[in-house]
């Protein structure tokens, strides 16, 4: 029973970083976006998008994901970039539920913390580490990026 349990959570979890890996990420601050830059997935934070509105016409094509933290400081800054990004362009979408299923399903109340919880999910989806998972992350001079 708890083989079947921790499969259907692999399978849910993969999902949901998959889908967010097809986007554009948008997190609250810096340590959030080094958290997930050390899993090889790429993000803009609520300041980079603030101070330089020009990098969201590179999302034209994309969905954007918030994954902001589960509290009062998160909520509110959710709150002013979707203000933002509707006033930026109107039409493009955005998902702030994805992000909040991910810290759910991590047992997570920030997204800072979810490098630990996912590193060992993407250690058991490979089977042993070894610089590839399962979102074709390839280490490069000791560093990640998102292969497309």
């Amino acid at each position: 029973m708890y083989r079947a349990k921790e499969l259907e959570k692999s399978k849910h979890l993969h999902n949901l970083l998959q889908k967010i890996s097809e986007g554009a990420i948008v997190v609250e601050g810096k340590h959030d976006k080094a958290a997930l830059q050390k899993l090889g997935l790429a993000s803009y934070t609520f300041y980079d998008l603030i101070g330089n509105p020009g990098v969201i016409s590179t999302f034209s094509s994309k969905k954007v994901y918030l994954l902001f933290d589960n509290d009062k400081g998160g909520e509110d800054k959710k709150q002013k970039m979707l203000g933002f990004l509707s006033s930026c362009n109107p039409a493009m979408k955005v998902d702030d539920s994805t992000g909040r299923r991910l810290l759910s399903l991590l047992n997570c109340t920030s997204v800072e913390q979810v490098y630990g919880p996912l590193a060992k999910f993407m250690d058991f989806e490979k089977g042993d580490f070894d610089g590839e998972n399962i979102l074709r992350h390839s280490k490069v001079h000791g560093s990640s990026e998102l292969q497309h």
